[in-house]
Formats: C-alpha cells, sequence, structure tokens
C-alpha cells in the first residue's frame, strides 16, 4: 500500500520528460533551419 504513491510520482516524472524532450529538438531544429536559410541566402548572393 505504501508504495502505490511512488508509481504515481514516477509516472509523473516521465510524463514531463516528454515535455523536455520536445522543447530540445525543436531547439535543435530551428538552428538547423537558421543555418540552412543562412546557406541558401548566401548561395544567392553568389
Amino acid at each position: 500500500m505504501l508504495s502505490i504513491p511512488r508509481f504515481y510520482s514516477v509516472a509523473g516524472t516521465m510524463c514531463s520528460r516528454a515535455v523536455l524532450i520536445q522543447v530540445i529538438l525543436m531547439s535543435i531544429n530551428f538552428e538547423h533551419f537558421k543555418q540552412l536559410s543562412r546557406l541558401a541566402t548566401e548561395k544567392i548572393k553568389t
């Protein structure tokens, strides 16, 4: 009976990590987008 709250806290921790992973992946995608945009504008200028 005392182990049930521990399961709820572990489940809550795992649910919140998915949000953190999404933020990290979006920031990586945005950084790559900025780099590709910069490369595209440099290629257009030359």
